[in-house]
C-alpha cells in the first residue's frame, strides 16, 4: 500500500471521507494533496522526518530557532505591549516583563480542555518555543 492509499484509509476511519460535511471533504483532500506532493518527492527515513518536523513547526507560525528578544522582533501593540513578530503568542510589557499567553491549557475532567489568564508563563531569551504548552488539570483527583 502506497502513502496516499494508507492516508485516504485512516482518514476515512476517522470519518473524514465522505463524511457530508463540507469541511471535513475539503480537509481531506487537502491533506491528501500534500501527502501526494510529500510523496512525489522521494523522501528517505532521515529526510522525510526532518521535513516534516521542519514543515508542522512552519505551517503553525512556530519559529525554528530561539526568539532572541531583540528589538527587531517586536511589534508595538498599544498601552506599553509588545508582540512578537515571529510567534505571536510571546508578549513584552513596559517593565520588560516577557511571556507566552499560550504556555499552560487547563482541564477539569480531562476533556475539555482552555486557556485562561493563568495560562501565561514567563519567559526569558533566548527562549525555544515547545512544541506542545504544559498540559495541567485543576483537579488533582481527575489526573490520568
Amino acid at each position: 500500500m502506497n502513502i496516499r492509499d494508507y492516508a485516504k484509509d485512516e482518514l476515512k476511519r476517522i470519518g473524514m471521507i465522505d463524511s457530508g460535511e463540507p469541511y471535513n471533504d475539503l480537509a481531506a483532500e487537502a491533506i491528501l494533496d500534500l501527502i501526494e506532493l510529500f510523496d512525489s518527492q522521494g523522501h528517505s527515513g532521515f529526510s522525510a522526518s526532518y521535513v516534516v518536523n521542519t514543515f508542522s513547526r512552519l505551517a503553525m507560525f512556530k519559529p525554528l530557532s530561539p526568539l532572541t528578544g531583540e528589538d527587531d522582533e517586536w511589534n508595538d501593540v498599544g498601552n506599553g505591549h509588545l508582540q512578537n513578530k515571529r510567534y505571536s503568542a510571546v508578549f513584552k510589557d513596559k517593565d520588560g516583563t516577557a511571556y507566552n499567553i499560550d504556555g499552560k491549557v487547563f482541564t477539569d475532567d480531562g476533556k475539555a480542555w482552555y486557556t485562561c489568564g493563568d495560562s501565561k508563563v514567563n519567559v526569558t531569551f533566548p527562549y525555544v518555543v515547545p512544541d506542545k504548552p504544559e498540559y495541567v488539570y485543576r483537579n488533582k483527583g481527575d489526573k490520568e
